[in-house]
């Protein structure tokens, strides 16, 4: 026989918060689903909690519920917090293995003063890039949450001594973003960037590019509108221990610009936590894109064709070396090298493990990773002698390796050491690949 005596129902009287000494209450205070004055619902609590972990400011986010003395009815919930570093500013001399000596300096800021806006800007130059960048994103543009950011860059881009073919592209543009919230998770996204294109080959180009440039010009103005869609609830920051995110992509020139193309890409990665720990994990990771022209273009313009190769794509392989090689005329002394493709193919499965001796897992991630991808075109040039239209799957590139990565506070540092196990006759492979100071 069970006897049940409802008691009263319970309802937060106050929400407060501590330990945002940077942080302003206003930003903690929208991501609550529990309001004060409501009934106070554990679900709701918890989902607090989620929300304020997935901004990323925070180290540490502890909610507790404390009655209020003299009532049966009333709780105060206290939010404490730990703060921890959400942006950089940075003058570095840093070297990539794929980019040589590189000289920047920069202003990152996910918590601009506290407002939970983020501002960046990036100043870089490399043996073969220059990239300046400005960019604010207002995550409460509006207090639906729907998001504004915008952005001006200028990027110089001279491939020359690299692994992909010789040539000097310039781009300049400003774009502007709008984001629509649809779920505690998701978000649809609609831009629009004008950008301006300019091509300089070398005394020398490919059969390709040349055939390219003399159908299409040298020259580009294009408005580029976007949409995406994002489902993320990853937790951690810089180095996530939990969570998943998965983003799809459509960006389209729109007629009436220079180049007529399109380009669709899908993200996805997962975080499992083993033994219910932040030291041990594991994680997948997928990329998939595709592109191609419309109307008047035929082909993705070789600019924007897709590279795989390196750190954050197939490691064990030289930067932007795989997929479809380029053609040069018989008389010429140029050796084929990757023009990239218009299909993008890539996974990463890897174990995060804490390094001994190390006490501090926040800032240092290790992991033993198995690599896979390649790059491929259904559209080849009529001028091509290289080029194989479709996808193979038995073209994959696989590779497995060690990876370290440590968050420091001038820069990011990782290294790789990865061995190539299907590599073929005329891949490039690199067993250490480095980067140091390309925080941006």
């Amino acid at each position: 026989t069970y006897q049940i005596t409802p008691g009263p129902k319970v309802y937060v009287r106050r929400i407060v918060f501590s330990g945002n000494s940077e942080t302003q209450d206003e930003v903690l205070r929208r991501e609550m689903t529990q309001f004060e004055g409501a009934l106070a619902t554990h679900s709701k609590i918890q989902a607090s909690k989620r929300r304020l972990e997935r901004l990323g400011f925070f180290s540490k986010v502890d909610l507790k519920t404390r009655r209020v003395p003299g009532t049966t009815d009333q709780v105060d919930l206290d939010v404490s917090v730990e703060e921890q570093a959400s942006g950089s500013i940075q003058a570095s001399i840093g070297f990539s293995d794929s980019d040589g000596l590189i000289l920047g300096f920069g202003i990152s800021k996910s918590n601009f003063m506290g407002t939970g806006n983020k501002l960046a800007f990036n100043a870089t130059r490399a043996s073969s890039y220059t990239d300046y960048t400005i960019s604010y994103t207002d995550p409460y543009f509006t207090v639906d949450g729907v998001s504004r950011g915008a952005k001006v860059y200028y990027q110089s881009s001279d491939y020359d001594d690299d692994d992909i073919e010789d040539y000097q592209l310039d781009k300049i543009g400003a774009g502007l973003t709008y984001g629509y919230p649809i779920s505690d998770t998701q978000r649809i996204t609609f831009g629009a960037t004008v950008q301006q294109t300019s091509i300089n080959l070398s005394d020398d180009p490919s059969l390709e590019t040349s055939d390219f440039v003399d159908t299409n010009g040298d020259s580009f103005t294009d408005l580029i509108a976007s949409i995406s869609w994002s489902d993320s609830d990853l937790i951690g920051g810089v180095l996530p221990t939990n969570g998943y995110s998965t983003s799809a992509s459509l960006q389209v020139s729109t007629p009436g610009s220079d180049q007529q193309y399109f380009k669709v890409g899908l993200t996805s990665q997962k975080y499992w936590n083993i033994q219910n720990s932040n030291l041990w994990l594991f994680h997948v990771k997928g990329r998939a894109g595709y592109g191609n022209g419309y109307g008047s273009t035929e082909y993705l313009p070789f600019y924007e064709n897709y590279y795989a190769g390196g750190t954050g794509s197939v490691r064990g392989y030289s930067s932007s070396s795989l997929g479809p090689k380029n053609s040069y005329d018989s008389d010429s002394d140029n050796d084929s090298e990757a023009m990239g493709g218009n299909i993008l193919m890539t996974g990463t499965a890897e174990i995060i493990f804490p390094m001994p001796m190390v006490e501090d897992h926040k800032s240092v991630r290790t992991s033993i990773f198995l690599d896979a991808g390649n790059v491929f075109t259904d559209s080849c040039y009529s001028v091509s002698t290289n080029c194989t239209e479709g996808v193979d799957l038995a073209d994959l590139r696989y590779s497995i390796g060690f990876s370290w990565t440590w968050i420091t506070p001038i820069a990011p540092l990782s290294f790789n050491l990865a061995k190539a196990l299907n590599a073929q006759s005329g891949d490039d492979t690199d067993v250490f690949q480095f980067q140091l100071g390309t925080t941006f």
